[in-house]
């Protein structure tokens, strides 16, 4: 017979590694709701069965993060599916609008081109300057609005910043993707090359001051790789032809060859304009990265393994007690480290770890639950739910898109 207290130890106490049943059940009931919600309940025939297949991939994903607590690999999964699996919705559905994926004047004329996330870093000014949107797309009543971008964007940012990079980019999947194929990097950057990472506040700044004199988004134009697997202009002049070839060498090096030649995120780390100004909103949101330097080894091995260049071992030396601002909660460094020196936090309120101390004795039971309810509402719990919640937010309808045309393109051939 089993005791009631190891019993209620069993599923509510705190697990060294994954997080306890309790909090695996109460977290995926929540995100399974929205997920079979959104995806099954209101969708109707193929759409239903795609939507169901999506729902039980991300959940299943999630619950697979919370037990084993490796949140890096189950991310980097479900960030790369999304990521792949956008392309043919998207196509797909400017197909079915305008009969084709390429920009035209029509296009630019009626605001229906799609509005990314990446375009904020070139509206904001010209916004408060010349009191307009200087994108061709609608503010509202489109599939991907102004408004409902603003609105994802917003609450995505101030709750984790540049961790938009790792668990929401429907971009960011690409590189990840590339980066992770093979063991051993051909062409070896370490924490020596970290510079690299300050180049995409370059670009940040270019493309901002570049798009103000002829108000026009110019990463889009002439520098964004992904256009080659969205949309693009047609080559018909030689500005376009140009454009168009750029386009085309900056997917394959950045995107492609260098991910897979340093193991690194490349494109992420040191090209894209949108991850240096997540960076900067790093300063204000709501979850961090907290690195715990009296339990550090300085083995070195958070360096080695960080995707963008983040960690050094001349920050593990420092006081510091959170990730530098390019860190894009990715978890990675939080799977190799042993001495659990690296943990998510929230700004402001000190470390789970540290309350726990504070509690005073009691019954098992009682501190069993009380040390459940802790970790509850920890951000060990907190940020992979509101992270992946989001994920799913920004990619969910596409992956389910794709799937019902490969649902679909099935039956007809049945």
């Amino acid at each position: 017979m089993i005791k009631k207290n190891s019993l209620i130890e069993s599923i509510f106490a705190p697990r060294e590694k994954g997080a306890s049943p309790a909090i695996i059940f109460i977290t995926s009931l929540f995100l399974g709701y929205y997920l079979f919600f959104f995806n099954v309940l209101l969708s109707t025939g193929t759409e239903k069965i795609s939507g169901a297949i999506t729902a039980v991939f991300f959940l299943g994903l999630y619950i697979a993060m919370l037990v084993t607590g490796e949140y890096s690999r189950y991310r980097k999964i479900f960030l790369i599916a999304a990521s792949l699996l956008m392309v043919p919705a998207f196509i797909n559905t400017l197909i079915e609008e305008r009969g084709t994926m390429l920009v035209n004047a029509d296009t630019v004329i009626n605001n229906e081109n799609p509005f990314c996330h990446i375009v904020f870093t070139m509206t904001a000014i010209p916004l408060v300057l010349q009191k307009g949107i200087i994108f061709p797309a609608r503010l509202s009543g489109h599939y991907a609005s102004i408004y409902s971008m603003l609105v994802i964007w917003l609450s995505a940012s101030l709750i984790f910043g540049r961790g938009w990079c790792s668990w929401v980019c429907f971009y960011g999947g690409w590189d990840s993707c590339f980066s992770s194929i093979g063991k051993k990097p051909a062409l070896k950057l370490s924490y020596k090359n970290n510079h690299v990472r300050y180049f995409n506040f370059v670009m940040l700044a270019f493309v901002t001051l570049a798009s103000l004199p002829i108000l026009s988004a110019v990463y889009c134009e002439l520098l964004c790789p992904f256009k080659i697997v969205t949309e693009f202009e047609a080559p018909v002049d030689i500005f376009t032809i140009v454009a168009f070839g750029f386009m085309v060498v900056t997917f394959l090096t950045l995107v492609v060859v260098m991910p897979f030649l340093t193991k690194k995120r490349f494109q992420c780390t040191a090209f894209c304009p949108f991850g240096a100004m997540q960076s900067l909103i790093n300063k204000i949101s709501f979850f961090r990265v907290r690195f715990d330097k009296e339990k550090c080894t300085k083995c070195g091995a958070c360096a080695a393994v960080c995707p963008t260049l983040s960690v050094s071992p001349e920050f593990l030396e420092n006081t510091k007690k959170t990730m530098p601002l390019t860190c894009t909660m990715c978890g990675e460094c939080m799977n190799v480290c042993r001495q659990g020196a690296i943990t998510y936090s929230i700004w402001g309120l000190p470390p789970l770890f540290k309350i726990k101390e504070t509690a005073d004795g009691s019954s098992a039971v009682l501190k069993t639950l009380r040390e459940f309810l802790i970790a509850l509402v920890s951000p060990k719990t907190l940020f992979p739910c509101a992270a992946f919640l989001f994920g799913t937010i920004v990619s969910g309808s596409f992956v389910r898109e794709t799937l019902e045309l490969i649902i679909n393109q099935i039956i007809k051939l049945w």
